[in-house]
């Protein structure tokens, strides 16, 4: 079973409502699973997120342009049969 992390135990810092929401949307659109609970505690009360590491490796590291650009290079040279 994959582990979840609110985006202040990822980070180790607060993430702030806007990155928040952008990390939300995208894990909306690409349909992650997430999972939410409420904590409290003096700098915030209420519902969070956590999501797949996974999701969050992804999101906050995407590939290099590097590896992109082999993975694109490998794949036009590669010769059709017909």
């Amino acid at each position: 079973m994959e582990q979840y992390l609110s985006l202040f135990e990822y980070l180790n810092k607060p993430a702030g409502s806007e990155l928040g929401k952008q990390v939300a949307q995208r894990a909306r659109i690409m349909k992650i699973t997430t999972t939410s609970h409420e904590v409290s505690n003096p700098s915030y009360s209420g519902r969070i997120q956590k999501y797949p590491i996974s999701f969050l490796d992804s999101y906050f590291r995407p590939p290099s342009i590097e590896a992109v650009v082999a993975v694109t290079v490998q794949t036009e040279d590669d010769e059709l049969p017909f």
